[in-house]
């Protein structure tokens, strides 16, 4: 299945490779989603760092872990923004706000980070990425669950904003589930 629309990217890459944790949580399976199509090429030549980060280069990353592409930098990358964000989780939106220069802009792309260091936990197990990736759902006006269903009817952007935010409420909790059944 394809999206046509506008925004299809931001909404594609919300739905798309959910690692089956609706089924761990007994919903139904959604349909695959094609992971949008992205020039890499910029991102490739980047030191990485969160300063050096912008919206399309998340969706970059992210799409490289779907696909299995750039280990190395992939992983340095990774690395790179958790040290990032343990250090500044305090002062994350602040920096945020600097960085992406809007409220919007700045949730959206540290709703896109979560999503990608979800995704990057589910890869590798690594319990520092499910660790940063809670934190930052805590964090005051990341995860707005009483906006969702507004949202859903919303513009383009309200809807990736509500979409993001169901991926990130349905991984945390199958991860969380799966870690529950390891421990029994």
């Amino acid at each position: 299945m394809k999206l046509e629309t506008p925004g299809s990217e931001m909404v594609a890459s919300a739905l798309s490779d959910l690692r089956g944790c609706e089924v761990i949580l007994g919903l139904l399976g959604l349909p695959e989603l094609e992971f949008p199509n992205l020039s890499s090429n910029d991102l490739i030549s980047k030191k990485p760092s969160f300063k050096n980060l912008d919206p399309a280069d998340i969706l970059i990353l992210r799409k490289w872990l779907h696909y299995r592409e750039h280990f190395q930098q992939l992983g340095e990358w990774a690395e790179t923004l958790l040290r990032f964000l343990e250090i500044n989780q305090y002062s994350l939106n602040k920096k945020a706000l600097m960085q992406f220069q809007s409220p919007p802009a700045a949730r959206m792309a540290l709703l896109e980070l979560s999503a990608f260091l979800l995704d990057f936990y589910f890869e590798r197990k690594d319990l520092r990425f499910l660790n940063i990736v809670l934190k930052m759902m805590d964090m005051h006006g990341l995860i707005k669950i009483r906006s969702i269903p507004k949202d859903l009817v919303g513009n383009n952007g309200q809807v990736a904003r509500a979409l993001i935010q169901i991926r990130l409420l349905i991984m945390s909790e199958a991860a969380i589930q799966q870690l529950e059944k390891e421990q029994t």
